[in-house]
């Protein structure tokens, strides 16, 4: 039987960062709807102490909605009409997304992940801001690309809508029950250590 581990995942400090995609777990509201957790990390910047933080996004998305451009950033083909995602095609997916500081419902401070960018999106407005801009004479607290194009990892790539389904139409995830989880973000922490 798999075991639950709760942990307190401590907000990360606003600004820019460059984003892995390390896990993905459907909760349960109070209300009994369904919603993703998303453990994210930190993967471009050192100096801050906590790396590992989880966001919460709807199970169904529009093509204006978060949940729709997070996927988009993470490496989804963009597509006519719907269809069904494996999260777990999402696992070690790279991205860039602007962090803040919010309040959830209960009043926990989480964060919230906005300004979403592929990688390749980032590294070319980057180019187009520092040759605008010229030369650079202070030191910058926005995150820094790596040097040289962006390296995508062994096996992984654009992520094709319905890859790995079933024509079940079953979801292909287990429920995990959390009294405490909201869709803002707050403590699901089902995520082994």
């Amino acid at each position: 039987m798999p075991t639950l581990t709760i942990k307190e995942f401590k907000p990360i400090p606003a600004g820019t960062y460059r984003l892995r995609i390390n896990n993905c777990k459907v909760a349960k509201s109070k209300a009994d709807e369904e919603f993703y957790v998303w453990e994210l990390e930190v993967v471009d910047n050192s100096d801050i102490e906590e790396k590992v933080f989880t966001w919460n996004s709807s199970i169904t998305a529009s093509k204006n909605s978060q949940t729709y451009r997070f996927l988009v950033a993470a490496g989804l083909e963009e597509t006519e009409g719907s269809f069904d995602i494996n999260t777990d095609d999402f696992i070690g997916q790279e991205f860039y997304s602007t962090v803040t500081i919010v309040k959830n419902r209960s009043g926990t401070d989480v964060n919230k992940i906005e300004g979403l960018k592929t990688i390749a999106e980032f590294e070319r407005d980057l180019k187009k801001f520092t040759q605008k801009a010229g030369p650079v004479k202070s030191q910058s607290t926005a995150a820094k690309p790596q040097a040289g194009p962006a390296k995508p990892q062994a096996g992984l790539g654009p992520v094709k809508p319905g890859s790995g389904l079933k024509p079940s139409g079953k979801p292909l995830h287990q429920p995990v029950q959390q009294e405490e989880a909201t869709e803002e973000g707050g403590e699901l922490t089902d995520f082994p250590q």
